[in-house]
């Protein structure tokens, strides 16, 4: 299948049931609130009956643990404002007709390497984008202190929310 360019929002470029699984990381904090229930009937529309949809995306617990917020805690309001709660995509996937929706977590663990530092160090999480220059200088500060020191803990966080069609 060739690469189909879509909006999230709207109504999704494939056929009715042409899929078993509809998985999206990192996609649905920037589908609006009201936006919710539609994003998971397109998921269920184009799934085949007995299909899953997986959606992958932080919780407040997984903003809260994660190495970035230990060093950028001005991101933590950014990103509670635009992370849905769980029990918010749960409810819209119900809405949507999903059945046995449920929330599955997992903690990734393992020691920030260099090029870790370079993915800090280059803004490529987007919540790194929301705060100020002052926040990330001195927030990057840290971090390489604390590398350099070898204190070099990765924690990453991740919430799936699941339902089958």
């Amino acid at each position: 299948m060739a690469l189909s360019e879509g909006d999230a929002c709207g109504r999704w470029p494939y056929d009715d049931r042409e899929f078993d699984l509809a998985f999206n990381v990192n996609v649905i904090h920037y589908v609006p609130s009201g936006k919710l229930s539609h994003f998971f009937a397109e998921a269920r529309r184009v799934l085949r009956p007995g299909g899953t949809v997986v959606t992958v995306t932080d919780s407040e617990q997984d903003i809260a643990g994660r190495t970035m917020t230990r060093y950028f805690p001005e991101t933590i309001d950014h990103e509670l404002r635009r992370y849905h709660p769980i029990g918010r995509i749960e409810a819209a996937m119900r809405e949507a007709g999903f059945t046995d929706v449920a929330a599955d977590h997992t903690c990734y663990e393992d020691e920030m390497t260099a090029a870790d530092m370079d993915r800090y160090r280059n803004r490529i999480f987007s919540a790194l984008r929301l705060v100020s220059d002052f926040s990330f200088v001195t927030g990057m500060a840290r971090l390489e202190r604390d590398f350099s020191a070898g204190r070099r803990d990765l924690v990453e966080l991740y919430t799936y929310v699941r339902g089958n069609a």
